[in-house]
């Protein structure tokens, strides 16, 4: 499987799952948010309900290979884990990939073409995180 350059976690992580990624096509937000469950399910390895630290590195990792995960993961997971409890919910993903999602969309048609994806990727993930979007 092809690694994705996404550099939102949640994104990717839904995209591979459901065979989109890197397609020119590209993803209905709507359809995408309905299946963000199962990208969360696969990373929820203990199937607690909340991704740990643990297992957002190691998607991290497989994911964002060319970083330094033990630098960049725990940051990141912060900044997912709103409300500091050192677990990411459902909830505190899948706002994070709605955010990312419409960031995306510079057209705002509720669909994300390759083009989107590989055009503003950067941008809203560092809007996401920094939460300015």
């Amino acid at each position: 499987m092809k690694k994705s350059t996404i550099t939102s976690v949640a994104l990717p992580l839904f995209l591979i799952s459901s065979g989109c990624e890197g397609k020119a096509t590209g993803v209905s937000i709507k359809n995408m948010m309905s299946g963000i469950r199962i990208a969360f399910e696969q990373v929820d390895v203990n199937k607690d309900g909340f991704l740990d630290l643990d297992e957002y590195k190691k998607e991290y990792t497989a994911i964002k290979e060319q970083f330094d995960v033990d630098k960049m993961a725990p940051n990141d997971f912060k900044e997912l884990d709103k409300n500091g409890d050192m677990k990411i919910s459902f909830d505190e993903f899948s706002r994070s990939q709605l955010l990312t999602s419409q960031c995306i969309d510079s057209n705002h048609d509720g669909f994300l073409s390759q083009e989107e994806i590989d055009s503003r990727q950067a941008e809203c993930s560092r809007l996401q995180v920094s939460g300015s979007q």
